[in-house]
């Protein structure tokens, strides 16, 4: 399969019957027992609809696919867990991405009927996708209808929005959560007109999580924050950009010494 997740979905593997060397049966574990069910499935979607090519297939299984973790792909379960009823439903009804719920009626003379039309980006790639509704009646004096309808799948930056840690006088942490990898660096800047210091960020030990340590800012400053991504767009809060602005001084001040220095600060009873 073509995703750039993987896994692309997950299928039963744990303790599945299988067939033994010399007769019977014994129950084995692994991809060799999931892989059997994806096979099975793609089987199954043919028999349905011959017609379905190799990427119709995949958006099925992956659309259809029930989530185990957290909404979305992820490196653990992909798409989440093989659902071959509701792969096999969506075959009969729809592409994956256009779903007929209802796919007949009846409609008295003069009277109108309405059908829902479900549109599922979930799992799709980048591109333009089109399918052809056909409406047909028993009635032989009723031309064949057919309506064009198609789904774009644009990239966007999803969950981009910085959040602030370990803020101090001179430093701050910045963190995004950037699931599809497009952010290629972090801008910030004193004032709108700049200049912009760009820094590149490095990943966290949170899937999809990107950080940066910012150094050597002034204290109570407000620094506007804006996400380059790799297309070269900006995300900067419509326009607005993000605000930080860095904590106060310390009292005090520390020096590059050779032996330990004892530091007193002054209590403050609340």
């Amino acid at each position: 399969m073509t995703s750039n997740v993987k896994p692309d979905l997950v299928a039963p593997g744990a303790s599945i019957e299988s067939a033994a060397l010399n007769g019977g049966t014994i129950p084995q574990n692994g991809t060799s027992m999931a892989s059997p069910h994806t096979a099975g499935a793609v089987a199954l979607l043919l028999s349905l609809r011959p017609g379905l090519n190799v990427d119709q297939i995949e958006t099925l299984l992956r659309t259809t696919a029930r989530d185990l973790a957290a909404p979305g792909p992820d490196a653990q379960t992909g798409y989440g867990l093989l659902d071959v009823y509701a792969a096999a439903q969506a075959a009969q009804t729809g592409l994956g991405w256009l779903r007929l719920p209802q796919t007949s009626g009846v409609v008295q003379p003069g009277q109108t009927l309405s059908f829902p039309i479900q549109f599922d980006g979930r799992g799709m790639t980048m591109g333009t996708y089109r399918a052809e509704l056909v409406i047909q009646s028993n009635d032989p004096t009723a031309a064949e209808i057919r309506i064009p309808v198609s789904l774009s799948i644009q990239r966007v930056l999803r969950q981009s929005h910085p959040f602030i840690t370990h803020r101090t006088a001179n430093s701050m942490v910045v963190r995004w959560m950037a699931p599809d990898g497009r952010i290629a660096r972090l801008e910030y800047a004193e004032q709108e007109g700049g200049p912009w210091i760009s820094q590149t960020g490095t990943s966290s030990t949170t899937p999809g999580e990107t950080l940066i340590v910012l150094r050597h800012l002034k204290p109570e400053t407000t620094y506007l924050l804006r996400l380059i991504a790799m297309d070269g767009s900006v995300e900067d809060n419509g326009g607005r950009f993000y605000r930080v602005t860095t904590a106060p001084a310390l009292p005090f001040e520390m020096h590059d010494v050779n032996q330990p220095v004892q530091v007193y600060l002054p209590l403050v009873q609340r």
